[in-house]
């Protein structure tokens, strides 16, 4: 049988994240976040060269820009484990490392420039300013 988190909390009707008197006991405490992570991802839209910053954690950035763009990882300040969400809405955007960062490209890749529009990447903090990215490289 599937493992079901609401097994957690004695729960196992269907509720609707917008209605709090349908979440289950001992969920409520959480109920706001608990809305926003089912109901709504948030984003930002730039359309020019982009440093993301920590309070871009969680949201999803969209490079819509009608010239080419860099998204670039500055060092520092982030927490182990930072995800940073990218996609390309139309001309090229390429992920830069800032000064002291690595950025770890997947298998394949033969630059850091996203492969065209409609692609997204995800950028993973995994050690001291290094930068795992995953998604659609050229």
């Amino acid at each position: 049988m599937p493992f079901d988190p609401l097994d957690l909390v004695g729960g196992n009707e269907p509720f609707d994240p917008a209605d709090p008197r349908t979440l289950p006991a001992g969920l409520s405490v959480w109920e706001d976040q608990i809305r926003a992570a089912l109901v709504r991802v948030q984003f930002r839209t730039e359309s020019s060269n982009y440093a993301p910053t920590v309070d871009d954690l969680g949201k999803f950035i969209r490079m819509d820009s009608a010239t080419p763009v860099d998204v670039t990882v500055e060092a520092g300040g982030w927490p182990l484990g930072a995800m940073l969400l990218i996609r390309q809405v139309d001309a090229a955007v390429t992920i830069v490392s800032g000064v002291g960062v690595t950025v770890v490209l997947p298998e394949g890749a033969i630059s850091s420039e996203m492969n065209g529009a409609g692609q997204e990447v995800s950028l993973h903090h995994i050690g001291d300013d290094v930068w795992e990215a995953t998604g659609g490289f050229s």
